[in-house]
């Protein structure tokens, strides 16, 4: 079985695209399961679901970023904001990739909606750690779930292609 650690990004103003990023994941694991025996599935860490708790002050990212830790491919979304949260956590991400962690990335970005504050945030990362984020633009839902679903779709099938899930005969076995 195929089980991809992936966490989804995001602020709160981009929440709608985080449940199309997330019904977008169900679905590609699904096809690749039932339609193509090949058995897929997301592991996907959704702070909004986590059970209430007090954590000392301060402290508030510190699970989020642990998160990032624990993925193996991060799916980050920016509308109108540059959120600190999720700043903070692809700036991880590229720290990870730093130190020679294979760490896959997908930013989408509206671009109606795109400011300076995104062109410095990008700009800071291609500066510090020597990458440049190539982003996906979508500007609506249904744009931004085709981008989603063919970012997916392909990660899963390099991921089969090169690391083949051995012994596997059907989704029911």
């Amino acid at each position: 079985m195929l089980n991809i650690a992936m966490m989804i990004s995001n602020g709160a103003d981009t929440n709608k695209y985080r449940d199309i990023a997330k019904r977008a994941a169900l679905s590609v694991a699904h096809m690749f399961t039932y339609e193509l025996e090949r058995l897929v599935a997301f592991s996907e860490w959704d702070y909004r679901m986590d059970v209430p708790r007090v954590v000392p002050s301060g402290t508030t990212a510190a699970r989020s970023l642990s998160m990032v830790e624990r993925s193996e491919c991060i799916l980050a979304i920016f509308g109108p904001s540059v959120p600190t949260l999720t700043s903070a956590e692809i700036t991880k991400v590229f720290e990870r990739r730093e130190v020679g962690e294979q760490v896959d990335f997908w930013l989408f970005l509206n671009p109606d909606q795109a400011k300076a504050s995104h062109d410095a945030f990008l700009e800071g990362i291609k500066l510090r750690f020597g990458e440049e984020i190539l982003w996906s633009p979508y500007r609506d839902e249904l744009e931004f779930q085709s981008l989603a679903m063919t970012t997916l779709f392909s990660y899963v099938s390099r991921k089969l292609l090169f690391n083949p899930v051995v012994g596997v005969r059907s989704a029911e076995s």
